[in-house]
C-alpha cells in the first residue's frame, strides 16, 4: 500500500486531497497542530467511508524537533500543504506575524522535503506537492506580504530541490482564492470573488501524482 504525507490534513483543502487519496487506497498519514476533534473526525469518517488506514501526526512542523520526530518507512508522497496567512495593512505587519507565516509557509516545506525529500531520494521514488498560490504569478497584493514572500520562496525552494533530486518529482500548484476556514471572508464580500473548488485542486493533486516525468517543478495554474 502506497503512503502518503498531507500537512495540514484534517481539514479544508488538506482534507480534501485525504478523500482523494483514500479513494486510491493510499495509507494515510495526516498532519494538524492541535485541534484534536477535528482530527479524529476526519480520521473516522475516511476510516468509514474508505476504509483507510489513517494516521494522524499531531504538531508544529515548522519545528525541527517535530518533523524529526515523524517517523514513516518507504513515504511515497509528501503534500506540503499547510499554510497560513495574515491579512492586514503593511503599517499593521509587525515581526512576529511575519516571521510566523514564513516558518509555516516556507521553513516547514524545508524541514519536510529535506527529511523526505532525501529519504525518497536514495529508495528511488517518490512525488512532493508543493500548494502554493497565483499570488506567485501577478495576484500578489501589499494586504498579503509574508504571504506572498513565502510562497515566492517555496517555488524557489522546488526548483533547486528538482535540479538536485534524480529520482523524485516535485510539482508546484498554485490554485486562486478557495472557500476554506483559512479564508475567513464576510458573506457579503465573497461574492466579488471567484473561488477555486477544493475537489477540483485535490484532482490535480493525484493527477500530478500520477504524472512520469522526475525532476522536474511543474507550476500549475
Amino acid at each position: 500500500m502506497k503512503k502518503v504525507l498531507i500537512t495540514g490534513g484534517t481539514r479544508g483543502l488538506g482534507k480534501e486531497i485525504a478523500k482523494i487519496f483514500a479513494k486510491n487506497g493510499y495509507e494515510l498519514y495526516l498532519n494538524y497542530v492541535s485541534n484534536d476533534d477535528e482530527a479524529f473526525k476526519t480520521k473516522d469518517s475516511l476510516v468509514n467511508e474508505y476504509h483507510s488506514k489513517v494516521n494522524l501526526l499531531k504538531g508544529d512542523i515548522s519545528k525541527k524537533e517535530v518533523v524529526d520526530n515523524f517517523k514513516i518507512d518507504g513515504l511515497d508522497v509528501l503534500v506540503c500543504n499547510a499554510g497560513i496567512d495574515n491579512v492586514c495593512e503593511i503599517t499593521d505587519k509587525t515581526y512576529e506575524s511575519f516571521k510566523r507565516v514564513i516558518e509555516v509557509n516556507l521553513i516547514a516545506n524545508f524541514l519536510l522535503t529535506q527529511k523526505f525529500g532525501l529519504e525518497m531520494e536514495k529508495i528511488g521514488h517518490g512525488t512532493i506537492i508543493y500548494i502554493s498560490s497565483d499570488n506567485i504569478i501577478d495576484k500578489n497584493d501589499y494586504v498579503t506580504l509574508e504571504y506572498d514572500v513565502a510562497k515566492y520562496g517555496l517555488l524557489m525552494l522546488a526548483k533547486d530541490y528538482a535540479k538536485y533530486f534524480k529520482k523524485v518529482k516535485i510539482h508546484t500548484i498554485a490554485p486562486g482564492w478557495m472557500d476554506t476556514s483559512m479564508n475567513d471572508i464576510p458573506d457579503e464580500v465573497k461574492c466579488e470573488f471567484s473561488f477555486v473548488s477544493t475537489s477540483e485542486v485535490a484532482k490535480l493533486v493525484l493527477k500530478q501524482v500520477d504524472l512520469m516525468d522526475s525532476g522536474n517543478v511543474e507550476v500549475i495554474r
